[in-house]
């Protein structure tokens, strides 16, 4: 009996040898798109999130499988008709999908050359299709020097220095007998299919820059194997780490959980110019997806803010929504090494982490009690905003040097889009006030508050135009976007002390407010002009059409509530 329970406690530690060590593998760390990240990091932009590093694998060490797997999804039912695709299904393999883009290789030169803005449906479709393609064939062809020929069991790598003497023999054969291969001998024609073999692994394995793995001892410069193979980068240092590479391919074609483990520690003990814990953190990250999940957290607060029950609870439960959400900022600073304001995306995260603790503080002072369900609708809402905002690339992606260098950059950004999560709780509480008028008494005080990051901002933003630019203001679109909502908030501040407005006309154009912020901050990126067009911009112009639109809606409903109210009460 005891013997069993032995054998019982140990089985999983036995079968766990027998797995590949995912984990490790996801946490190797490559280059690309300039900057180093975990495996898992470049898995995740490629491949569907619930087992992209498996999937990464799956493409790297065996393609010949990989290719048959269906992944591609064609954006448009009519992309279908164009590519002459015979079967109408959710998605197609590689292996159907390479052959009728090459059909349109004269389409997708054209597109190559042309203004993206200007593309059709069909052509975005088709270049996006090809672009993921694309990505995948490269991918595919990292390792493709250590794989077996096609009909031989050698690889290119182990053959590479026959390429020039057998094109040699084939050059003399095709002088003597021409280039039809049914003349050939049997020998002769064993010599043509291998050269052509070499050639062809060759001529698809060149120009691969996609995954570089190797770091090279010149200027912190990686390469791709086929880089070293065929340019002739790199130190002995990386053509030993290429030996470990070729092994770890080995060692997953012959499902050797062992030695594939062995290399795996060998890569990393080798590998290292690069923080260990920078890559761990990352690939936590990645996994805990928190994003989504304070997200729900937000949305469940403010639902429950509108029931009005269990305030001891949802007081506690704010507060690690608050820190959740600033240990997501926290790690990404640690990540990247500036402040999280520095991309479009960054800045929704900030300004909705602004937003909430400024409703928390509201509610903490005794100011609103309506500030947690504020801090919750705005902190949620922009969340998932900021989900559109990511898209398909990588949301920490390196900058240019200009805005990732720069203090006064860094000062006035944080500054600026603290005057907007400021400025959306203002607006936000003037449409409550528009209900409970007893509410508005407290609403010019927080209108200057956000009138003082945005003005401050501002200024700060043109001495860092300034030191950059040479010159300290260019009406810019963004620059003329941040003067609108100053002089939006000087306006309103005026117009109420000088009694020009009552506090519902107050009221109901502070509520505005998050339209002008809205125009301001997303807006002028649509313009696709100016040195400000940084962020992601090509799904943002409907819906912020139709937040416009229905923002004032509901402010002119609101507004007239009362008087609604009144005629009904009479």
């Amino acid at each position: 009996m005891i013997r069993l329970l032995l054998l019982l406690m140990l089985l999983p530690f036995f079968v766990h040898a027998d797995e590949f060590d995912i984990e490790a593998f996801a946490q190797l760390p490559v280059l690309h798109e300039g900057r180093i990240k975990p495996v898992d990091s470049f898995a995740r932009l490629y491949f569907e999130n619930d087992n992209a590093v498996e999937q990464l694998a799956a493409a790297l060490f065996t393609p010949e499988k990989a290719i048959d797997n269906e992944r591609f999804i064609l954006p448009l039912e009519s992309l279908r008709q164009i590519l002459e695709l015979p079967e109408a299904k959710e998605r197609y393999s590689y292996k159907e999908v390479a052959p009728a883009l090459d059909r349109q290789r004269p389409i997708l030169k054209q597109l190559a050359t042309k203004d993206a803005n200007k593309y059709t449906a069909n052509e975005k479709a088709l270049w996006q299709l090809y672009s993921q393609v694309d990505a995948f064939a490269q991918i595919t062809r990292t390792f493709s020097a250590f794989l077996p020929l096609e009909g031989d069991t050698g690889a290119y790598y182990e053959q590479r220095n026959e390429q020039v003497a057998l094109a040699k023999k084939l050059k003399a054969i095709v002088k003597r007998k021409g280039e039809d291969i049914t003349k050939y001998s049997a020998q002769e024609a064993a010599v043509a299919l291998r050269s052509f073999a070499l050639a062809s692994v060759r001529l698809t394995g060149q120009g691969n820059a996609l995954l570089k793995v190797l770091p090279t001892a010149v200027d912190g410069e990686w390469i791709t194997p086929w880089q070293l193979i065929e340019g002739g980068k790199g130190t002995p240092k990386a053509g030993a780490l290429m030996q470990h590479w070729q092994t770890l391919v080995t060692a997953y074609r012959a499902d050797n959980a062992n030695l594939w483990s062995k290399q795996l520690d060998l890569i990393e003990t080798k590998n290292t110019p690069h923080t260990k814990w920078k890559l761990q953190l990352e690939t936590f990250y990645n996994s805990a997806a928190l994003i989504p999940k304070i997200t729900l957290l937000y949305g469940f607060l403010f639902l429950l803010t509108l029931w009005g029950r269990f305030e001891h609870f949802i007081v506690p439960a704010f507060a690690v929504t608050l820190s959740l959400h600033s240990l997501v900022l926290l790690i990404r600073i640690a990540l990247l090494g500036r402040p999280p304001v520095s991309t479009l995306y960054e800045s929704v995260l900030f300004v909705a982490l602004i937003s909430a603790v400024f409703g928390f503080w509201l509610y903490r002072r005794k100011l609103y009690k309506e500030g947690l369900m504020i801090g919750a609708l705005l902190g949620g809402v922009l969340l998932a905003v900021s989900d559109v905002y990511a898209g398909q690339s990588d949301t920490m992606g390196v900058l240019i040097a200009v805005l990732n260098t720069n203090i006064w950059l860094a000062t006035h950004v944080i500054c600026i889009t603290i005057g907007y999560g400021a400025s959306l709780v203002v607006g936000t509480l003037a449409h409550i006030a528009l209900i409970r008028p007893n509410l508005s008494k407290p609403l010019p005080f927080l209108t200057v508050v956000a009138l003082l990051f945005t003005a401050v901002g501002t200024i700060l933003g043109g001495i860092w135009a300034d030191q950059s630019w040479g010159r300290f203001w260019g009406w810019d679109p963004k620059e003329n976007g941040a003067l609108w909502i100053v002089l939006w908030l000087i306006w309103l501040l005026h117009g109420r002390m000088l009694s020009f407005m009552g506090r519902r006309g107050f009221a109901a154009l502070l509520a505005c407010t998050n339209i002008i912020v809205a125009l301001s901050w997303f807006g002028v990126n649509l313009l696709g002009t100016g040195l400000h067009s940084y962020g992601f911009t090509d799904s943002a112009a409907l819906g912020l059409f139709w937040f416009c639109v229905i923002e004032l809606l509901i402010i002119f409903v609101l507004y007239l509530y009362p008087q609604f109210m009144k005629k009904k009460a009479e």
